[in-house]
């Protein structure tokens, strides 16, 4: 089964636009197994509700299961949203779904910002979509670096030039 990581805010507004673009990527994609950091708010949970309300227009489809993958904060301290973001980018997955604004504000963001830069790394498409519109930007293949498209993808989120930024380290 493909797999497809979502990430994004915990304070993520717009549930619909997490939902929607989940039934666009399982129902015309090979992807069945929705991985997720399993917060209790945001873009994660919104996954998980959508993954257990689903019902597949072709019942002979394979169901969609959902991969949570809870951070341990009571043990590991803040070292746990960036282990588990490693763990869960080391298992693989075809595509990465992101929900975030782009900002970091506090603790709010930063987790989606190291999730960002390691699917980059590790050569994972990524779509990152901010919470208020949508649109479509896909970088340059001429990047040298993950560290480069990271910060050109900041720069069309912050900027709200880009609501889709289609991402892809060429390294």
């Amino acid at each position: 089964m493909s797999r497809l990581i979502v990430f994004g805010n915990r304070d993520f507004p717009n549930r619909k636009l997490v939902e929607d673009e989940l039934k666009l990527h399982v129902e015309r994609g090979t992807y069945r197994t929705i991985v997720h950091g399993a917060c209790l708010s945001g873009a994660d949970r919104y996954a998980s509700d959508w993954v257990k309300a689903y019902k597949s227009p072709r019942p002979f489809m394979v169901p969609v299961v959902e991969e949570p993958h809870p951070a341990d904060f009571a043990w590991l301290g803040p070292k746990a949203g960036p282990l588990r973001n490693e763990e869960m980018v080391k298992l693989g997955a075809a595509f990465a779904l992101g929900f975030w604004d782009g900002l970091v504000r506090g603790t709010v963001g930063r987790g989606s910002r190291d999730m960002l830069g390691r699917l980059l790394e590790a050569r994972i498409p990524v779509t990152v979509h901010p919470p208020d519109r949508r649109g479509m930007v896909m970088l340059p293949q001429d990047l040298k670096s993950p560290e480069e498209a990271l910060a050109r993808a900041e720069e069309f989120l912050s900027d709200r030039c880009a609501v889709n930024a289609l991402l892809r380290a060429v390294v």
